[in-house]
């Protein structure tokens, strides 16, 4: 990274921080009040909803932004989160049903052919039943069926 080596002669490549847990100095696990709910995992959110008294279950939530936010609605704007949570669970009900008729659709087949009165095209032919293709001229060599049409207009 020369732009790096112009600036720290000491420097060489960009490096990423990832913080997965935050322990405090202490050694005991934090208590879910004494950080931000942007930052709790779902398990202290959970505890975080249960002494709050608030109307979220936290285990219909698979995405731990979506429940970071509705935990902040709930708490700063009660009226709002009635009215995104109807919401959401209206959501999560549709794709629970989804799933549930697709459920069969997982365990699938490939290759199956559909007949032509269906919508399907030709299908899946094995290759023992295959029409044998027809030779085709060889590259750059025109034969009868490739001559060029050429007309005058005088």
């Amino acid at each position: 990274m020369p732009f790096l080596k112009a600036r720290d002669s000491q420097a060489y490549a960009p490096h990423v921080i990832n913080i997965d847990e935050i322990i405090p100095p202490s050694g005991k696990p934090f208590d879910p009040d004494d950080i931000p709910y942007r930052f709790q995992t779902k398990e202290q959110l959970a505890l975080y909803v249960r002494r709050h008294k608030l109307p979220i279950d936290v285990n219909e939530y698979g995405n731990l932004g979506t429940l970071r936010d509705h935990v902040r609605l709930a708490k700063e704007e009660p009226e709002n989160f009635l009215i995104i949570s109807g919401k959401h669970k209206i959501k999560m009900e549709e794709e629970r049903e989804l799933a549930e008729l697709n459920a069969d659709f997982a365990k699938g087949q490939v290759a199956i052919p559909i007949p032509t009165a269906e919508g399907g095209g030709k299908g899946y032919v094995p290759k023992e039943e295959r029409e044998p293709e027809k030779p085709k001229g060889k590259r750059g060599v025109l034969t009868e069926d490739t001559q060029p049409q050429t007309s005058f207009v005088e």
